[in-house]
């Protein structure tokens, strides 16, 4: 229901080189992305380097989505875990991988909390708070034994930003 069919037009890109020429070394950037049966990218793959055949950077995205196509709401595209890798030297003995999970609610399609690298002892986990406009007003940082709260507070109909609290607590109005 509602998934677009394998022969649609896309005006994303499935694959892209790019030469610079900047004055610096010429350097090439190769970008290749799948997407899902509603259009999001499920993996995009990223290399730069020197020349077309050596591309030592490499960085790999990987994302799920809650999608909710229905009669009462169409939310689509919502990220629940996003996996990054990345490496220089073009093998995986280096690589660089991150793992983030979100909580969703799907009656908004707002994200309520995100965990970087979760079950780690450098697990950092963000709660997001909004109010009746969905406006964020408040995100709160837990990692390391340390919280750290941020706040926003808005004009009565929603659409001014009245006065922002850091995580310092300085407020600026």
């Amino acid at each position: 229901l509602g998934q677009i069919p394998d022969d649609a037009f896309s005006p994303y890109l499935h694959e892209a080189i790019t030469k610079r020429d900047d004055g610096s070394p010429l350097r090439f950037e190769k970008e290749v992305s799948q997407r899902d049966g509603y259009g999001n990218v499920v993996t995009h793959e990223q290399w730069s380097g020197s020349s077309v055949s050596s591309f030592p950077y490499y960085e790999k995205s990987i994302i799920t989505y809650d999608n909710e196509p229905g009669a009462s709401r169409w939310i689509l595209g919502v990220p629940n875990h996003e996996t990054l890798i990345q490496h220089l030297s073009g093998t995986d003995a280096d690589a660089i991988v991150r793992h983030s999970t979100y909580q969703n609610d799907m009656n908004t399609g707002r994200h309520t909390e995100k965990c970087t690298e979760p079950g780690n002892e450098k697990q950092l986990t963000e709660t997001y708070a909004y109010d009746g406009f969905g406006n964020l007003i408040s995100t709160t940082a837990i990692g390391s034994g340390e919280t750290r709260t941020e706040s926003v507070i808005y004009s009565t109909d929603g659409r001014f930003p009245i006065a922002k609290t850091n995580a310092l607590g300085h407020t600026t109005t």
